[in-house]
């Protein structure tokens, strides 16, 4: 007897914890439980936080380009298509299909026709990498030449290039690059002495971070298949290449690289080096 009353005394004077309203109710339901139940009720929410969603990131892709409000937008793009599966994954389960149908055709109609006017969009929107990338302090950039064009587009005025005289002894005239018709998009010329059959090409890295520059189509892009020579000649003549990293007018240092991979042997040998400020192609 005297253990009951103790017990039943111990009860009044700790009575038990949690035993609030609002806790109880949580306790029940919980978050989850919550979050599944509005997901269900408002299923036509998800698509269009979307739409919405895909506007916003659009817009911080041209105001806030290659920052970390760009990569939030995406993150919260990312968790909206995963809420969307959770969501079809809820309304099978519990028989909707009135619901699953309806919510499958609103996401295949932003699919097949809002998906793709976003990305066309997005194609021309600045990537910001001359931003992040300035012209190192003290480092001296040759700047490309211009071109100049008849009223044929298809015919360039080369005058200039043509009467150039190289001096074989100057290893800084061997390089010469040209803009071409868009920022990001230029052509070379190339001269050296003796050299053994193969091809002639180009590796671009930015100078402040080494980081390398369009790497495979750059290489492919700028190749020149060149015969065995034995004297100093001009191996190439206008071949156009491209940067992509960077936009139009902004502008960084590059270093750009001319190689040669021998034909018999295929070892690659760097032949010279030139640092050029240069844009990127705004796609």
């Amino acid at each position: 007897m005297n253990d009951i009353t103790l017990n039943a005394h111990n009860k009044e004077e700790f009575p038990p914890m949690h035993t609030t309203e609002t806790d109880s109710y949580f306790k029940k339901i919980p978050i989850i439980k919550i979050y599944f139940r509005l997901l269900i009720k408002y299923w036509w929410t998800p698509p269009c936080l979307l739409v919405f969603q895909l506007i916003i990131a659009l817009l911080t892709m041209f105001l806030f380009p290659a920052s970390l409000v760009e990569n939030l937008t995406f993150i919260i793009l990312l968790l909206l298509f995963i809420t969307e599966i959770i969501k079809w994954i809820l309304l099978t389960k519990k028989k909707l299909w009135l619901k699953l149908f309806a919510s499958i055709i609103i996401m295949v109609f932003i699919c097949v026709f809002i998906l793709p006017i976003f990305s066309f969009a997005a194609l021309s929107a600045p990537d910001g990498y001359a931003r992040h990338h300035p012209i190192p302090e003290g480092v001296k950039c040759n700047i490309p030449l211009e071109y100049q064009f008849y009223d044929d587009i298809h015919k360039r005025n080369d005058a200039l290039s043509d009467k150039q005289t190289i001096d074989s002894l100057n290893t800084n005239e061997y390089l010469q690059i040209w803009d071409d018709h868009q920022g990001g998009i230029y052509v070379y010329d190339f001269y050296y002495s003796a050299l053994p059959s193969g091809t002639i090409f180009l590796k671009c890295y930015e100078v402040g971070k080494n980081e390398r520059l369009s790497e495979t189509s750059l290489t492919d892009g700028s190749s020149v298949r060149i015969s065995a020579t034995n004297k100093f000649s001009k191996l190439v003549n206008r071949k156009q290449f491209t940067i992509y990293e960077g936009d139009f007018d902004e502008y960084y240092a590059v270093r750009v690289e001319v190689w040669h991979r021998d034909s018999a042997n295929c070892k690659e040998v760097k032949l010279i080096e030139k640092i050029y400020r240069m844009e990127g192609w705004q796609r």
